[in-house]
Formats: C-alpha cells, sequence, structure tokens
C-alpha cells in the first residue's frame, strides 16, 4: 500500500500534458453525431513530493493465557505493551521522495441526435467517466423543447453506472443577453431526498455575444 500526499510545489519540474478531442457531424439537417474525449494525459511529478510507503505484513497472535491475566497482571501488562510495540513498527511508513506519475481523469462522450423540429429534439448519449482510478459507465436519452426564445425545458432517463436509474431534468432561460440555466442529474434527489442514491445539480450564467438578425417579411 503507498499513500503519497501533495505538498505546495514550485511550477518548475512537474510536467504534464493534457488532450481534448472532439467533432460534430451533421449528415442530415434532421441527424447529428457528436463524439469527444477529454482530459487524455498525465502529469509528472518530480519536484517537492513527500511520500509513504508499508510493505505488505503478516501478524501471528494466539492471544493471552487465562491464568496469566488473572494472577500476573504485571507480565500481562508487560506482555500487551510488546505485543503494541511490535505492531507500531511493522507499521511505521517507510518515507521517500520518489518521482511519481497520474493519470487525467479522461472522459469520453458518444451523442445522436434527432432534431424533430427547430424547437424540439432528442439524444441518446453514451458517456464513460473516469475518477481516480474508477470507471463510470452511463447510457441514457434526453428531449428538449423550446417554448419562443425564451425557455427551453428538457428532461430525459439515464442509466448510471450501467445499473441505477436516475431522472435529468433542465431547464434554460434567455433574459435578453444573459442565459440562465439550472440542471439536476436526478430529480428524485430533489423530491425525496432520502430516497436518492445520487444527488446532483448546477446553475450557470452565460452572457450571449453577436447580432441577433431577425428578418421581417413585408408584402
Amino acid at each position: 500500500m503507498e499513500y503519497s500526499q501533495f505538498l505546495p510545489f514550485s511550477a518548475d519540474g512537474n510536467r504534464g500534458f493534457g488532450v481534448d478531442l472532439g467533432f460534430t457531424y451533421s449528415p442530415t439537417e434532421k441527424f447529428t453525431v457528436e463524439a469527444s474525449a477529454t482530459n487524455l494525459g498525465s502529469i509528472n511529478w518530480s519536484q517537492d513530493t513527500e511520500g509513504y510507503k508499508l510493505n505488505e505484513q503478516e501478524i501471528a497472535y494466539s492471544g493471552f493465557e487465562l491464568d496469566q491475566f488473572l494472577l500476573a497482571s504485571d507480565s500481562t501488562e508487560s506482555a500487551i505493551e510488546q505485543f503494541a510495540d511490535s505492531i507500531t513498527d511493522l507499521f511505521t511508513p517507510e518515507e521517500n521522495s520518489d518521482n511519481f506519475s497520474t493519470k487525467m481523469n479522461r472522459n469520453i462522450f458518444l451523442a445522436g441526435t434527432i432534431n424533430f423540429s427547430k424547437k424540439s429534439k432528442a439524444t441518446v448519449f453514451f458517456n464513460s467517466r473516469n475518477s481516480f482510478g474508477e470507471t463510470f459507465n452511463s447510457l441514457g436519452g434526453v428531449y428538449s423543447k423550446n417554448f419562443g426564445r425564451t425557455l427551453q425545458l428538457r428532461g430525459g432517463l439515464q442509466l448510471f453506472n450501467m445499473k441505477d436509474m436516475l431522472i435529468p431534468v433542465g431547464l434554460i432561460v434567455n433574459v435578453g443577453p444573459v442565459q440562465l440555466g439550472l440542471h439536476t442529474d436526478n430529480v428524485i434527489s430533489v423530491i425525496q431526498r432520502e430516497k436518492a442514491k445520487y444527488v446532483s445539480g448546477m446553475f450557470s450564467i452565460g452572457l450571449r455575444f453577436g447580432k441577433d438578425e431577425r428578418v421581417k417579411i413585408t408584402d
């Protein structure tokens, strides 16, 4: 077992790289395919590192004799202290400043979207996310609909880690150049938090730039 502790470090010596890839393809106006792979890379740590390592150990303990415990308390206490000291010696970590590397938490996303009209669309997606050595795969679908230029509502179903059913919902409100977003991956966590395994929520604010060209048709 090995445990590494990160301490404040200088900008020199600890270097890495990261790559984000993605594309969007629309063979027709009604269908769009998109894919992305982000956080591909690693960081090499060589400056101001401090690590602690515990080697595998085996302990054989046969207990204490009952008469020894009742009749000779001094020797029993001495035996217990000796045993505790030996355990402490076995599990004393070894310090080191070895170089090591850590992989970034990569994220892979695949999706296909069908545009039913200019105001409504449905998306089916697959997401594979790595977080600190563990991989979480999700499969789901989302339907979204615009109500004028101001409001967009979305909702769907998601199979998180390919076993837990989630109900994602969200909305986007456009107020002039400001765009406000509210989203949760599991609406059950909002309604009944005690029954939800996963709780998540996101609030976003965006600013839109550019000229909104509107064409006025006259006879």
